[in-house]
């Protein structure tokens, strides 16, 4: 189904992928309202866990099982004999054909994992998975990056793909080790194939080890273990052409977590909330 490797490590996945600012916020507030959620690519369970804390009953499902062996970790203790918090259901599965007995208030596809797909075919079925899914009155929300700047100038590119060196993303602390991570990437505008490749380097701490700013490098030294997950991007027309030959349409386009609306030039973020179409649409 997904692009989110299955061997991809979940405690260097989780490191990466920590959503955007004000997403948790978001994602529970537009939950406000519902008793059941159904999250698509639910991951680590970063947002399972303060939806079910909020008093929903929660699905999670994913195709990783490392991943989802995080997520029980981060929900076990959630729900109790003297807690009203609902049990959290975790389901392995592939969100392209996931065949569930029963209907969700809001169904949820959060961090860009619309893009974890690797074609067109793919996101249609995991539409038309929603579709199934979702109550008559219920909502589908999910969020991407904005992609319309990938689609600008093709004519100018004289390659079939376009590669960028290794650059540092992230520098992480643990009590062991300073990690540093670095990206590189190799876009393929023809197949709207992105493929960021993520390079783990583990510096051992030791007295001796810290040096000066002067004497850093951005240059990677150390163990390194390296990981890739490619994305399949669409833009916001191919978007609603999708949602709309699986049964859905878009309610709301906006351009960040608090409501701002929509904007090519200046979004950071796409956030789409779609509903099951009528059948008189």
């Amino acid at each position: 189904m997904s692009n989110t490797p299955s061997l991809y490590p979940p405690d260097l996945y989780k490191l990466i992928h920590v959503g955007n600012e004000g997403d948790v916020d978001f994602y529970v507030n537009a939950c406000s309202d519902a008793e059941t959620i159904l999250e698509l690519g639910c991951g680590f369970g970063r947002l399972l866990a303060p939806l079910a804390r909020a008093g929903h009953t929660v699905t999670g499902v994913d195709l990783h099982p490392g991943l989802l062996a995080e997520a029980a970790r981060a929900t076990k203790n959630l729900s109790s004999a003297k807690s009203k918090t609902p049990p959290v259901e975790l389901i392995e599965a592939d969100m392209c054909t996931l065949q569930l007995d029963k209907k969700f208030d809001r169904v949820l596809l959060a961090y860009n994992a619309l893009f974890c797909l690797e074609n067109d075919d793919q996101a249609r079925a995991c539409f038309k998975t929603v579709a199934r899914h979702l109550n008559d009155d219920g909502l589908f929300i999910f969020d991407v990056y904005p992609t319309i700047s990938l689609f600008e100038d093709l004519d100018e590119i004289e390659t079939e793909s376009v590669e960028e060196d290794a650059e540092l993303y992230t520098t992480i602390d643990d009590p062991d080790h300073t990690i540093e991570i670095y990206e590189s990437s190799i876009w393929t505008p023809s197949q709207q194939r992105y493929e960021a490749t993520f390079h783990y380097v583990f510096t051992e701490k030791t007295v001796d080890s810290e040096i000066s700013d002067e004497e850093s490098s951005d240059e990677p030294d150390g163990f390194v273990e390296t990981h890739s997950i490619t994305h399949h991007y669409l833009n916001l027309d191919q978007i609603r052409d999708l949602l709309e030959e699986s049964g859905l349409r878009i309610a709301l386009v906006s351009g960040d977590f608090d409501g701002t609306p929509y904007d090519d030039d200046e979004s950071e973020n796409l956030i789409v909330v779609a509903t099951l179409a009528k059948t008189d649409d």
